[in-house]
C-alpha cells in the first residue's frame, strides 16, 4: 500500500521535461526469481527505462542497482532506503549466523551501498549513527516511517461499540500486542516480569493480541509469560480489521530485547498505536522510540524490576489527556508529510 503511494508520488514528478523516478520495492520474488535473473531484470530496467532516480527499498536491490548503474554507465541517482539493519535481522532470526560467510557478505554489501548510493534514508537517528560508524562519508538522512492517521482515528463511541461486539467490558483495561510472533525481534523475555508486575496490582487487565501467527504458539508463549487464559484474547484480523481493532485497546505494547535491530528500529506499529490514541509501553532497549516517549509523553518505558514502574503505570491509567497528546504526536508522522519529505529528496537529487 505504501509502495503504491510512492509510485503515485513518483509519477506526479516524473513527466514531461522534469525527471523520471523508478521505485524498486522492498520485496522482490526471490523464491521464484534467482539472483542472476533479478540482476538481469535490474540491468534491463536501468538500460531501457533510463531513470534519473532509482529509489531502492532493500539491501539487495540497492546493491544490484549500483552495479547495473556502473555497467551501463547510467547517470541515475540511487536512493538506498534502508528500512532496517538487514544483516543483523538475518542473524537474529538465526537465518545467517554472525560468523558465516553469507553474513559477512551482507556486511560488505551494506558498506558498498553506503559508499556508492547518492543518499541513504534512515528510519531513526540511531540508525544514522550506526551507519556513520560503518562508513564515515556515507550521506545518511533521516526520514521516519509514516502512518495514515485518518484511518486510525476512532471516537469513544466507536471504541465502546467494538468492545461490546467482542464481549469486552467497556471499563476493563486492555493492553494490545499487534503483530507477528514469527519475527524473533518482535517478542521478548521481559514479558514475563512485565506481566508478573502488572498482575500483582491490576489482576483484571486484559491482553488483546492481534496476530495471524499460530494461536497455540501465542497461547503457550503468554502462558509462560504469566498471562492467565481468562486475561488473554487472540484475534486473527485482516489488514483493514487491524485498523479498527487497534482502537479497542487502551495501551499498546512494544517490549523487545536489547539487540542492534531493536536499538535502531522505529516500528510502524508504534505510530499505529499513537494514531489510535493509545499511549505505548516500550522497553528501554527500543532506544529510539523510548527517547521519543520520554520527550513527548506518549507512553511510559519499562525495565524489569524497575522501581516505581507500577506507580507510573497507574498514573498513566488516570491521565485521560494522553490520548489527545498521542494523536497530535502521530499527526507529525502522517503519510502526507512523509511523502512531502520524499518529494523534497527527489527534487534535491535532480
Amino acid at each position: 500500500q505504501y509502495n503504491n503511494q510512492f509510485r503515485d508520488l513518483a509519477s506526479n514528478y516524473s513527466g514531461g521535461s522534469t525527471f523520471k523516478i523508478n521505485i524498486i520495492p522492498l520485496y522482490m520474488p526471490y523464491p521464484v526469481m534467482a539472483y542472476g535473473e533479478l540482476f538481469l531484470h535490474v540491468v534491463l530496467h536501468v538500460l531501457l527505462k533510463t531513470p534519473d532516480i532509482l529509489h531502492c527499498r532493500s539491501y539487495i536491490t540497492t546493491f544490484l542497482a549500483n552495479i547495473a548503474k556502473k555497467m551501463v554507465l547510467s547517470r541515475a541517482r540511487i536512493i538506498f532506503d534502508a528500512r532496517g539493519v538487514y544483516p543483523e535481522e538475518q542473524a537474529q532470526a538465526h537465518l545467517l549466523p554472525g560468523h558465516s560467510r553469507h553474513y559477512k557478505l551482507l556486511k560488505v554489501i551494506e558498506r558498498y551501498n553506503l559508499r556508492n548510493s547518492n543518499v541513504t534514508v534512515c528510519v531513526s537517528h540511531a540508525m544514522q549513527e550506526h551507519y556513520a560508524q560503518l562508513v564515515s562519508k556515507s550521506n545518511c538522512i533521516f526520514i521516519p516511517p509514516f502512518v495514515h492517521c485518518s484511518k486510525f482515528n476512532r471516537t469513544l463511541d466507536q471504541r465502546d461499540n467494538l468492545r461490546t461486539s467482542l464481549g469486552i467490558p467497556i471499563e476493563r483495561v486492555v493492553l494490545l500486542y499487534s503483530g507477528s510472533f514469527d519475527l524473533p525481534w518482535s517478542v521478548a523475555s521481559s514479558y514475563a516480569s512485565f506481566f508478573q508486575e502488572i498482575y500483582s496490582r491490576f489482576p483484571d487487565v486484559l491482553l488483546l493480541v492481534l496476530s495471524n501467527s499460530d494461536h497455540r504458539k501465542i497461547e503457550t508463549f503468554f502462558k509462560d509469560m504469566n498471562v492467565a487464559v481468562n486475561n488473554l484474547k487472540i484475534i486473527s484480523p485482516n489488514p483493514e480489521e487491524i485498523i479498527q481493532l487497534t482502537a479497542v485497546a487502551d495501551y499498546g505494547l512494544i517490549l523487545r530485547d536489547d539487540t542492534m535491530v531493536n536499538r535502531v528500529a522505529f516500528p510502524i506499529k508504534f505510530l499505529e498505536y499513537v494514531a489510535s490514541g493509545l499511549p505505548v509501553i516500550v522497553t528501554r532497549s527500543n532506544y529510539f522510540i523510548s527517547q521519543l516517549i520520554d520527550r513527548e509523553n506518549v507512553g511510559i518505558t519499562y525495565r524489569p524490576q524497575e522501581p516505581r514502574f507500577l506507580e507510573r503505570f497507574e498514573h498513566m491509567l488516570n491521565n485521560k489527556d494522553m490520548q489527545g497528546v498521542c494523536r497530535r504526536f502521530a499527526a507529525r508522522y502522517d503519510i502526507t508529510i512523509a511523502l512531502k519529505r520524499y518529494k523534497e529528496l527527489y527534487l534535491s537529487l535532480n
